[in-house]
Order: C-alpha cells, then sequence, then structure tokens
C-alpha cells in the first residue's frame, strides 16, 4: 500500500493535483486532455475525448 500512495503522490504532483476528489482526463499519449472534470461530466468528456483521437467530431 505505500508504494501505491508514493506512485500516487508522484502522478498527482507531475499534473499538478492538489486536491481530491478532482477528474483529470488524460490522453493515451499522456497530455491532459481536460481538468477539473465535473462527476456528472466524466463520460461526456471521455467520449469527446475517444472521438477526437479518432479523427471524429
Amino acid at each position: 500500500m505505500g508504494l501505491r500512495i508514493r506512485v500516487l503522490g508522484i502522478v498527482a504532483n507531475a499534473y499538478f493535483v492538489y486536491g481530491f476528489p478532482d477528474y483529470f482526463v488524460i490522453g493515451r499519449d499522456g497530455d491532459l486532455f481536460a481538468a477539473d472534470v465535473k462527476n456528472g461530466k466524466i463520460e461526456e468528456i471521455v467520449e469527446r475525448m475517444l472521438r477526437a483521437e479518432c479523427g471524429e467530431r
């Protein structure tokens, strides 16, 4: 469990996450797609990201 928390801290610092729960959507390329996403909007944002990766509108 300690390693898991340490890794989460490293990732959180890399993406400038300062609090929980914050939702950040990160693309397959590792780039930040959306930050501070509201809980009810996660599915919509992920669908939008997947369409963008496929070149759809």
